[in-house]
């Protein structure tokens, strides 16, 4: 990621989520931050992480496991039941989807589709809705952002990767 600003660990702290600020106070060094960001988001080691956008719901990323830039984003919400009534299933939904509810009542909901920006970039995303109302998208992009050109041939993370950042819980904590 470079040089951080000697003002910037503060900064990003400041508006970051619980996570991002943890790693970014904690370590008081980017470049260890940097690697903590791509452990808690179960990112494969060897990579590397650009454009870093955070804040107290939102992770925002550009991945890289040197085969081309992947766009990663992740969401976390708290009191989504009602918004998201009738929206964890696969109806509309365009491309490849897959619709499931546990044992316990979350709902996961899984799309391989292309960009909703238009343009040639494929859409990953893992959508998990708990019964208690809180909500996290893993969304993942073949390229840097979701309307630019196509960097890589697939997503850089598996649907078993993406499920496994969606599934910890760590982002309702702090």
């Amino acid at each position: 990621m470079g040089e951080a600003p000697a003002d910037y660990l503060e900064f990003a702290a400041a508006r970051s989520g619980p996570l991002l600020r943890t790693a970014c106070l904690l370590t008081g060094d980017w470049h260890l931050a940097e690697d903590l960001v791509q452990e808690t988001l179960h990112l494969p080691h060897g990579g590397t992480v650009s454009d870093l956008n955070a804040s107290d719901d939102l992770i925002q990323l550009v991945y890289d496991d040197g085969r081309g830039k992947n766009m990663v984003q992740v969401d976390a919400q708290y009191d989504m039941t009602a918004f998201l009534a009738g929206h964890m299933g696969c109806a509309g939904v365009e491309g490849d989807c897959e619709a499931t509810t546990l044992a316990d009542g979350t709902e996961v909901k899984k799309v391989e589709g292309p960009s909703e920006k238009g343009g040639s970039a494929v859409v990953w995303l893992v959508d998990i809705l708990y019964p208690d109302g809180r909500r996290v998208a893993v969304r993942e992009v073949d390229s840097y952002a979701e309307s630019a050109p196509v960097t890589r041939p697939r997503p850089a993370l598996s649907m078993d990767e993406l499920l496994a950042i969606a599934r910890d819980k760590r982002y309702f904590t702090g």
